[in-house]
């Protein structure tokens, strides 16, 4: 599993770590920021996960997964009362992909968090676009 290191930032709470992937007969090293940041005013977390290298190569990656969990349950666990909210589009089939896993995974902790679907429909530059709005909230 990944090293993860927690920042307090601005009034942000940032989780850094790097995952080992494996991809093309090499493996490597790619960081991500996991970031909580607070909306006091809408009484919500937004949670963001952005991969600080960027590589137009797909990595097959098995840690990823497990450090993102570990980082939402000390989240929680210093924040057990805040609610956590990210939205994806759903228009591409890749992000299509990647919310149906988070679907699943979700379902293994049903007993620990209940996770908020909203599926929006938005007129973005004269086409619809489906949103998919997700709000955790600890049990």
């Amino acid at each position: 599993m990944a090293y993860v290191t927690h920042n307090y930032a601005l009034g942000n709470h940032v989780y850094d770590f790097s995952v080992l992937v494996e991809g093309e007969g090499k493996k490597e090293k790619i960081p991500y920021q996991l970031s909580f940041e607070p909306n006091r005013h809408e009484n919500i977390t937004t949670v963001t996960l952005v991969k600080l290298f960027h590589s137009d190569k797909e990595y097959i990656c098995h840690d990823l997964r497990k450090t993102v969990i570990v980082c939402f349950e000390d989240y929680f666990t210093k924040f057990p009362d805040d609610p956590v909210f990210f939205e994806t589009e759903l228009a591409y089939e890749k992000n299509a992909i990647k919310f149906l896993k988070f679907l699943r995974w979700a379902r293994l902790y049903k007993d620990q968090y209940l996770c908020r679907v909203d599926i929006v429909d938005k007129l973005e530059q004269n086409k619809n676009v489906l949103y998919a709005y997700v709000t955790i909230t600890k049990i």
